[in-house]
């Protein structure tokens, strides 16, 4: 609801008060208005030695604080002015720390108890401001706002502070004169419900799962609704049994009553010799897979989900070019033959590679075009089919006379994959299709309703665009599904730092391939809308005349579009001029994804006069089509926290430039420097895999300094004692003792904190802050498990620190997909972040 004006600051504050002065009793009351009923209770001063008051119901969790001891008080006529500026508030704070998204309205409430006999003052004479976050907002009249004087959304791990200013309205003094025997009694509400999943008992939210026919919906009433999308998974044969998922996308967009939205949720492909087909296509896109002579064939590929506003046949041209939000299906896939997953992906489809031979098998959707199957690998098979608009290639048959085999369908999406290459024997694994979301920066949406003609803009033809979108790789197995809530108002700005902004910079100090600096594009989106292209762009260096810089706001993405410097050297900068100031929906960049590389000390910054910058992007990551991203609605986990990052080993990009499964060398992509060096172990898919007899990974020598953070992800196939990261004999470092988590020494379970235990072939996100020797403590999966003052301790400083043992042995035995050093120590909300990018990537719980 915040749509009141914002105050300005007066430079002094005016003392010259009126007398009148009314008796106002306060209490804060915390109300959950929810599907299962009501809690309700009554904060009057300090509640406990916390100061704090939790309420539960259902799987929403919002604590109110307080922060003072007495509430009861007088209030005096006053200015607005005066009003805002005074020095007597209420401080308090909302917190949601549940497990559900929930829409709320903050009341401030004249409730007169029913013991009082005096006379009750009328809410029209009271005003109050709020200080939400450090934003300002009021004044506002209680009887105006109907007592409702905040109403927004709270989301997971959210807190929002508040400062609450309450005075009499000095317009109304004369009426006021009279009312000193007048009181109030204000109680502070708050009223929440449950967000998106289930909005009143169901009315409110609607979801769709696979049918294999369109499923029509009628727009109840007007406002912003929340849609979420799960692309159809691609059937995986590997023995770890995961599934090429499929991509995940979410948004809100305004509607208006009665329009007519129709979704097509995708299903799950079938696994190899169940559903050979000669021709067609699977509901929605998915890619056939065509049989060998002897009527063996492939896998089929995953189907998108996607939302329309024209229904029809799935395959109907005009039906397609209407959809406003697309989640890619996955490709099919063999995780057990050393294959990287198709999955469907963000704005490319995600891209399998069968890394015994490095080969890439399939190629993925785009936002532009199919993917088109690649070169074969050997002269033994046939090509598979190229994926069109909204449709994955079919898999080419095996060869004539083979009894076996056949390549594998594409999954679809925007654009689908194209199919993989027939086998004598056995089946190739396929990519994933891509994603869209009208609005979304990177999109290139259709220009018109008939014809499939791109504009390299965001915005699709309807006009209809969504805020706070995402987009996420793998992230649904089985069939597709499609939500859609009322949430009546639009979500609000999460991110003030794209408030009045002009200029866009991007610095990056080469990358993990070369030393040079690239970049593809940088949009910057306002009501769906990248107003940043075509805009004038400079750099501290000068442009190349092969790749000059017009084509980083030309609005493709494609990452052979790529533009560069002149020369190279450490640090270059480009800034785009937009040319006005706005409040930005959100800010993308992209420098080049080509290859699974990092790039150095990427930063970027925002400014409203091109001299004083505000960094708003500053994180490290393996450069994807989704870029890196910042949106002033959602929050975004685009990479780990960049600051102080010394080591960074990451099986998706082992080699710093591609994974490669013949290499020793794992490379830092933090730095040019501590390389590790592996010995014995296998590249598995996207993690490195140790044997637990004689596997392990030798770490460079960093030096040894507190505080540090050590963080990484792994799982393990084994519930024997073992060394995860180790250091010597005396002082194991991390490991599983007793089937939980220990630290520091493995003589005996008095050190092991993970007591519930640990799921085999799962994989955990591990945090572990160094202040001291004696001053520990450890996250997993972004929780909080224990502190320790154990003096017992490894040092990184040693030539003989490893990942998978100690010099004595004790090895492990499992995968170990990323590690990571700090020179510093993260704090909570930078260890969630973390997780949270890891989450999105290893489907971390």
């Amino acid at each position: 609801m915040r749509n009141l004006y914002m105050r300005n600051f007066i430079d002094k504050f005016n003392s010259n008060k009126k007398k009148y002065i009314v008796s106002l009793v306060v209490v804060l009351v915390l109300m959950l208005s929810l599907i299962g009923g009501t809690s309700y209770a009554i904060l009057k001063g300090n509640v406990n030695d916390k100061n704090e008051q939790v309420i539960k119901t259902g799987s929403v969790e919002l604590k109110l604080t307080e922060y003072y001891d007495d509430i009861s008080k007088k209030i005096t006529v006053m200015s607005d002015d005066d009003g805002l500026l005074q020095d007597d508030v209420y401080s308090f704070n909302i917190k949601n720390t549940g497990d559900s998204v929930a829409k709320y309205d903050l009341k401030l409430v004249n409730d007169v108890p029913s013991s009082y006999t005096g006379k009750v003052l009328d809410t029209k004479y009271i005003k109050v401001g709020l200080e939400i976050n450090g934003d300002e907002y009021g004044p506002m009249s209680l009887d105006k706002v109907k007592n409702v004087i905040d109403s927004d959304v709270i989301y997971k791990r959210e807190m929002l502070n508040y400062k609450l200013r309450i005075w009499l309205d000095k317009s109304k003094e004369k009426e006021i004169e009279n009312l000193e025997d007048y009181k109030a009694f204000l109680k502070l509400k708050v009223e929440a419900v449950q967000r998106p999943e289930s909005m009143d008992n169901g009315v409110n939210t609607k979801t769709f799962a696979y049918t294999g026919e369109s499923q029509e919906y009628t727009v109840p009433r007007d406002g912003y609704y929340y849609i979420e999308l799960g692309g159809g998974a691609g059937y995986n044969s590997g023995t770890a049994n995961y599934d090429s998922n499929g991509a995940k996308t979410s948004g809100y967009v305004y509607l208006e009553a009665g329009e007519k939205l129709y979704f097509y949720v995708g299903g799950h492909g079938e696994k190899p010799n169940t559903n050979c087909r000669t021709s067609g296509y699977e509901f929605n896109g998915g890619g056939i897979a065509k049989p060998a002579a002897a009527g063996k064939c492939g896998g089929t590929g995953g189907s998108a989900t996607d939302v329309r506003l024209v229904g029809g046949s799935w395959d109907d041209t005009k039906s397609l070019i209407s959809r406003i939000m697309v989640a890619g299906g996955g490709g099919y896939g063999d995780q057990a033959s050393n294959y990287t997953l198709g999955y469907g992906g963000t704005l490319y489809g995600t891209k399998t590679l069968f890394a015994t031979y490095q080969q890439y098998l399939s190629n993925p959707g785009t936002q532009i075009s199919g993917g088109v199957a690649p070169t074969k690998y050997s002269g033994a098979q046939s090509t598979g089919d190229a994926g069109s608009f909204g449709k994955g290639g079919a898999g080419g048959a095996s060869p004539s006379g083979t009894s076996s085999g056949g390549g594998s369908g594409g999954g679809s999406g925007y654009y689908g994959a194209s199919g993989s290459s027939g086998l004598s024997s056995g089946s190739w694994a396929s990519s994933g299709g891509s994603s869209y979301i009208s609005g979304y920066a990177g999109v290139n949406s259709v220009k018109e309703s008939t014809t499939i003609t791109h504009t390299n803009q965001t915005i699709h033809y309807s006009g209809k665009y969504f805020v706070g979108g995402d987009m996420i790789e793998g992230q649904n197995a089985g069939n597709g599904y499609a939500k859609i809530s009322y949430v009546d108002s639009k979500p609000k700005r999460r991110n003030t730092k794209l408030n009045n902004v002009r200029y866009i910079k991007d610095c990056t100090n080469y990358n993990t391939a070369n030393n040079a600096n690239h970049w593809l594009e940088i949009e910057a989106i306002k009501d769906g809308v990248n107003i940043a292209k075509g805009k004038s762009v400079t750099g501290t260096t000068s442009q190349s005349s092969s790749y000059p810089y017009s084509r980083i706001t030309d609005g493709d993405i494609t990452y052979a579009n790529w533009a560069n410097p002149s020369s190279y050297s450490n640090n270059q900068c480009v800034t785009v001029d937009l040319g006005s100031t706005y409040d930005l929906d959100e800010v993308a960049v992209w420098n080049y994804f080509g290859s699974q590389r990092s790039y150095y000390n990427s930063k970027t910054s925002v400014s409203a006069d091109n001299s004083t910058f505000t960094d708003v992007i500053d994180d490290a990551s393996i450069q994807t089509s989704n870029g890196r991203r910042i949106n002033a609605y959602a929050t975004n986990y685009n990479g780990y926290t960049s600051d102080k990052l010394l080591v960074w080993h990451n099986a998706y990009a082992n080699n710093g430039d591609a994974r490669n499964s013949s290499t020793t060398t794992w490379k830092n992509l933090a730095s040019s420097s501590y390389n590790a060096t592996t010995n014995g172990t296998t590249w598995y898919g996207n993690y490195l895999s140790f044997d637990g007899t004689n596997d392990y990974v030798t770490l460079s020598n960093l030096g040894n300094s507190f505080p540090a953070t050590y963080s990484f992800v792994y799982k393990t196939n084994s519930a024997a004692n073992q060394i995860i990261f180790g250091y010597n004999s005396n002082s194991a470092g991390i490991g599983i003792y007793g089937n939980g988590l220990f630290i520091t020494s493995l003589k005996t379970s008095s050190n092991v904190y993970d007591t519930g235990g640990i799921t085999l072939d799962k994989f955990y996100k591990v945090d572990v802050i160094y202040r001291s020797l004696s001053d520990k403590t450890i996250y997993v999966n972004g929780e909080k498990i224990a502190k320790t003052s154990d003096t017992n301790y490894w040092s990184w400083g040693d030539s003989n620190s490893y990942l998978g043992r100690r010099s004595s042995g004790t090895y492990f035995k499992g995968g170990i997909a990323s590690f990571q050093v700090f020179g510093r120590e993260l704090s909570e909300d930078e260890i969630i972040h973390n997780y949270n990018y890891d989450k999105q990537k290893f489907n971390l719980e």
